[in-house]
Formats: C-alpha cells, structure tokens, sequence
C-alpha cells in the first residue's frame, strides 16, 4: 500500500525503491525475532501444539517443548536465549526444540 502511494504523489522509481525496502526490513525483522511457541500434548494423542492457542493443552513434566519458526543462526541466537530464558522460570529440566520451515 505504501508503494502504490508513493508512486501516486512521487513516481515510479520511489515506489519501486520504497517496496523493496519494506520487503527487507520484513524479511530481516522475521529472521532476526522468530516466532516461538511453548508445545504441549494434547489428551490421550500423540499431537503437540501451541499452548496459548490450545488450552486443553498440557506440558510434559520436566520437559520444555518448543516450536521456533525461522531457521536458528547467529542472527537470532540473542533474541531466542531470552526467551529461553524467559521460559526456564517453568522449572523444565530437559528442553527440547523444534524448528518449522514455512
């Protein structure tokens, strides 16, 4: 939407410069500070989702279960030792991370 206002009061080239910048600012904010889930165990079932989005939902005791969704690097190893972190107050003694490609 951005992009399609500044070539309206500017011209093409701003647009096009405009876009593109938005994209990777996206792109970087994305990989930079992933998405990242607590998992639990649904009832007599093998499937683990989302706590938040499924109370029923139960975590594994001694067990913290986690869902990141960006691949892990050097870009993002700060912000996911702070949630980590963050999480660990769970008194979880094993901790167990997954990762989702989109």
């Amino acid at each position: 939407m951005s992009a399609y206002i500044s070539v309206v009061f500017g011209n093409v080239e701003i647009g096009l410069v405009l876009a593109v910048a938005i994209y990777v600012i996206r792109v970087l904010l994305f990989v930079a500070r992933p998405r990242t889930f607590v998992q639990g165990n649904h009832p007599n079932s093998m499937v683990y989702r989302n706590v938040e989005q499924y109370p029923n939902a139960s975590n594994v005791p001694g067990i913290l279960m986690l869902e990141i969704n960006a691949p892990i690097y050097f870009a993002n190893t700060n912000y996911l030792r702070e949630r980590h972190t963050g999480w660990r107050g769970l008194d979880e003694g094993i901790v167990v991370v997954g990762t989702c490609m989109i």
